[in-house]
Formats: C-alpha cells, sequence, structure tokens
C-alpha cells in the first residue's frame, strides 16, 4: 500500500472507515495501522484516526522547510546546496529554510504546528535519523537529496536520491527468482559502505523468497587480481546467478577472469551495467548480464544537446551571481528544486499527504548531477539484458 503512488489517500481512507465503524471494527482497524506505522504509540493512532493529525496534513500548501546545517563544519556544502536550490526553484513555492546546526527544536516545532507540504534535507545519514522521527509522526514526506546509508530507503516516508539501487536489487532478485527460476547466487559486492548495504540487502531478498546465497564475496575497489575468487566459484556447484551489482572498471576485470574460467552463470547488474564502459567489455566477452535499471538510454543528438545546455546555462547563472564554479552539491540542490517544481506543477498547492501521493508517482529524473528514481514505486524498474554490446528490453518471460 505504502509503495504503490497511493499512500496518503490510502491512509485518508483508512481513517474516514474507523470514524463510521464500531468498536471491533475499530480495534482491526488500529492493529492495521499499527503494522503500517510501528512507530507509532497508540496515542499517536488515535490521534491520526481521529483527524486531529490528518485534519492538518490535508491543507493545500505551497511550504517547504528547508532543513540545513548553515554553521559549523557543514556550513560549506549547506550553502553550496542552497546557492545551487535558489537558482532552481519556483518563485511560486513558499521556501523556508531553518537552520539546524544547534538541533532540531525549531524544525520540531514549525513541522509539528504548521502545515507544510514537504521537508527537503538534512545532508547526512545521522541527520536524517534525527529528522526521521519527526517525519514519520506528523506524516510530512522528507526528502534527502544526498548520499546516505542507502538503508533508510525502508522508511516509507524518506524519499532518497541514492534509493534508486535498492529497488534494482529488490527488482532483480523477483525477475531472477520469479521468471528465470533461479535458486543459488554468488553475490560479489566491492568493500565500501555502499557495497556492504548492497549484499546484506540482496542476501535477505533472495532468503525471503526461498533461495540461497552460495558465496558472499567482497572485493577491494582497488583490486585488480581476483583469482581467489575466481577459485572459490570454481569450486561451487549449481550456480544459478551472480549478484555483481556495480560495473566499475575493477568489477569488470573481474567478471571478465570468471568468464575465462568458463563460469557461464548470468550476471545480475544494476544501472551502472547499461553504461557504455559495461557494453564495450560485453562485447569482449564478459557477456550474459541481466540489469534492472528504471533510466532510458538513448543516443539522440538532441537529448544529449538538451542537457549539455542546461549544464551550460546553470553553470553561467551561477558564476554570475555567486562569482564561482558551481560544486556538486550546488547541481544537487539546483537538481532537487527542479525536481520539487515538478511536483507542483500540475496543483500548485499540496498537502502533505498529496506530495506523498505524488513522489511515489513520479518517474526517473534526470538532472545535471546525474539521474535519480526518488519514488519507491517498482513498477518504474526495467529489465534488460546485455549480450555483445547490446542492452535489450525484455518485454515478457523468458
Amino acid at each position: 500500500m505504502l509503495e504503490r503512488g497511493d499512500s496518503g489517500a490510502a491512509i485518508v481512507a483508512i481513517a474516514e472507515k474507523w470514524r463510521s465503524s464500531e468498536a471491533e471494527e475499530r480495534v482491526r482497524i488500529e492493529g492495521l495501522i499499527s503494522q503500517l506505522f510501528p512507530w507509532m504509540s497508540k496515542k499517536d493512532i488515535y490521534r491520526l484516526l481521529s483527524g486531529r493529525i490528518l485534519d492538518l496534513r490535508e491543507v493545500p500548501s505551497k511550504k517547504i522547510l528547508v532543513l540545513l546545517p548553515l554553521n559549523g563544519p557543514l556550513k560549506s556544502l549547506a550553502t553550496a546546496f542552497l546557492n545551487g536550490f535558489s537558482l532552481g526553484i519556483s518563485r511560486s513555492l513558499q521556501i523556508e529554510v531553518i537552520d539546524i546546526s544547534k538541533g532540531l527544536k525549531e524544525a520540531r516545532k514549525r513541522i509539528t504546528r504548521e502545515s507544510p507540504a514537504l521537508i527537503v534535507g538534512p545532508l547526512t545519514s545521522q541527520g536524517a535519523f534525527n529528522v526521521k522521527g519527526l517525519s514519520q509522526k506528523n506524516l510530512v514526506p522528507t526528502i534527502l537529496p544526498t548520499q546516505y546509508n542507502i538503508l533508510l530507503q525502508g522508511e516509507p516516508l524518506l524519499f532518497l536520491f541514492n534509493g534508486g539501487y535498492l529497488l534494482e536489487t529488490e527488482r532483480i532478485v523477483e525477475f531472477s527468482m520469479d521468471t528465470l527460476g533461479m535458486k543459488n547466487f554468488v553475490s560479489l559486492v566491492p568493500n565500501t559502505a555502499l557495497g556492504l548495504s548492497l549484499g546484506k540487502f540482496f542476501h535477505q531478498k533472495v532468503k525471503e523468497r526461498g533461495g540461497t546465497v552460495l558465496f558472499y564475496g567482497m572485493y577491494s575497489p582497488n583490486a585488480t587480481d581476483f583469482s581467489e575468487f575466481v577459485e572459490k566459484l570454481k569450486g561451487l556447484e549449481e550456480i544459478d546467478g551472480i549478484y555483481l551489482p556495480i560495473a566499475t572498471r575493477n568489477s569488470l576485470i573481474l567478471a571478465s577472469e570468471i568468464r575465462v574460467a568458463e563460469i557461464t552463470a548470468p550476471f545480475l547488474g544494476l544501472d551502472s551495467w547499461g553504461g557504455e564502459e559495461a557494453r564495450k567489455w560485453s562485447r569482449r566477452g564478459v557477456d550474459s548480464v541481466y540489469v534492472a535499471t528504471p533510466f532510458k538510454r538513448s543516443s539522440s543528438i538532441k537529448m544529449q544537446s538538451e542537457e549539455i545546455l542546461e549544464e551550460r546555462e546553470f553553470r553561467l547563472r551561477y558564476i554570475s551571481k555567486f562569482e564561482e564554479d558551481p560544486p556538486l552539491f550546488s547541481k544537487r540542490g539546483y537538481d532537487t528544486a527542479r525536481y520539487i517544481n515538478r511536483l507542483f506543477s500540475k496543483n500548485g498547492y499540496l498537502s502533505s499527504l498529496s506530495t506523498w501521493d505524488n513522489i511515489n508517482r513520479s518517474g526517473p529524473f534526470y538532472g545535471i548531477s546525474g539521474r535519480y528514481l526518488i519514488s519507491k514505486n517498482k513498477r518504474f524498474i526495467k529489465i534488460f539484458k546485455l549480450s555483445n554490446g547490446i542492452l535489450r528490453k525484455i518485454q515478457r518471460r523468458v
């Protein structure tokens, strides 16, 4: 329910049913809400269903609260983000920036008493964990625009710019097991925070569907000799698929050595396997790769020209106003603003529940700092097969 683009509307319908129900049915509905929102106390559940929270969260608004540490060690990053954000955000929206350098007291007061449609920030994983409770208790969606612990993606009201990795992993597990009938896997991930999170998540999803991870390996991002991994894989029987999520030069060398050793199990990869470097290696023998990605790839000269022009225009505007080249955080701030403009483009005013729904309905976003899937809706993830350098979408079961 919470991942299908109708989360806010569903909660309103449940609350309306609760108000018109007898005691026994109310208890059942309260139990359902407790499962959906395990962080809520019985008192909070009553406030939600009786309308004391929903009445405020259904109020249409243009107010967006931006939570940034404008002083202290993260000041320069926050300032860069805010500079880019200011160049991209629509003037029709009401933006209020709150300095959270010394804590969340002001933010807590504003979120609880007012009716913001959306929260943006903060910039760190620890800050996101701190804000999570405010977002959850008040049913206000929060966009986390930089790099975070991707396991935060499991929180229904937190939306990560880098959360697509988990959706892609979940989708590739579903496809490989339900469509291809795979049961036995090998997982090879880089020994980084991202790699460890992906490996853990992949193992969890395979186990949930009754599969087995025969071998779980972590390689150094700088490694070039993978003979130890290859020998281990040669000693395994009945490998159905090899989860090698990130296509970097090092992981592509690993994939090549696996193929040289005549291990033919398909690779299971995420979006980066659709890039040009992976395609080159595919033509050299790193073949049979299933790729989960929400993004279209086009060699259209028009599309490429539009992307180049937009980034150039942003750079010129940034230099003109701030007298320096835009750093990455400024580009991410600009992309965050453009994405928010898209959420509000049709309605102008949105309640926080409607914003929640709109985010889950929103498809892939192409920005000047990268490509992002901010929605938690898996229907946007498509499966492709990479073979001999050609990426082909899989239209039906194989």
